[in-house]
């Protein structure tokens, strides 16, 4: 087994629908080799009670995400939260690994937030959401493929600060 948060990617989003406009950061697991039935370096959506190897161990982030809402006039996100998004029909056993994920993400959370101070935009809160994964990779999907074949501009924690505050004031969405 390689280290804590290898394979998770953060899939960054951001758009008005409806006269709404949102921003996430949803919880993707990148094929390192870990499910051979797909393509090498594709970003899987892991599955709650999937049947896999690979998705026994991620099946816990299946529909994980760190929200916020946007203002049309360019301001800063607001309403940050993590939470399942569309989680489904949800078992027993399932809604008991979500309270189990969720708590030890606002545990992790709330020690980085006492070591590094509470954060002070989306982006930070971002930053602070990956950490408690062990995650360090960041991607916005794109129309056309990019360099490397896939679809995505990989991006760094910086890289990322970056495309949110871009994105909160409407350069990116």
């Amino acid at each position: 087994m390689g280290k804590r948060g290898e394979n998770i990617v953060i899939v960054l989003k951001a758009g008005f629908e409806y006269g709404v406009g949102k921003m996430s950061a949803e919880v993707c697991v990148q094929n390192n080799g870990i499910a051979p039935s797909h393509n090498e370096g594709i970003l899987l959506n892991p599955m709650m009670g999937g049947h896999s190897d690979w998705e026994r161990k991620y099946g816990h982030l299946a529909n994980l995400r760190a929200k916020a809402f946007l203002d049309r006039n360019g301001k800063a996100a607001y309403g940050w939260s993590v939470e399942y998004a569309d989680p489904g029909t949800v078992l027993l056993a399932d809604a008991e690994i979500m309270v189990k994920t969720l708590r030890r993400t606002d545990r992790v959370m709330g020690h980085l937030a006492k070591e590094f101070g509470t954060p002070d935009s989306f982006g930070q809160f971002v930053a602070h959401f990956a950490a408690s994964l062990g995650c360090t990779r960041f991607a916005v999907r794109h129309a056309t493929p990019q360099p490397d074949g896939t679809y995505y501009k990989w991006l760094d924690t910086n890289g990322m600060l970056r495309w949110v505050a871009s994105a909160e004031t409407g350069e990116t969405a």
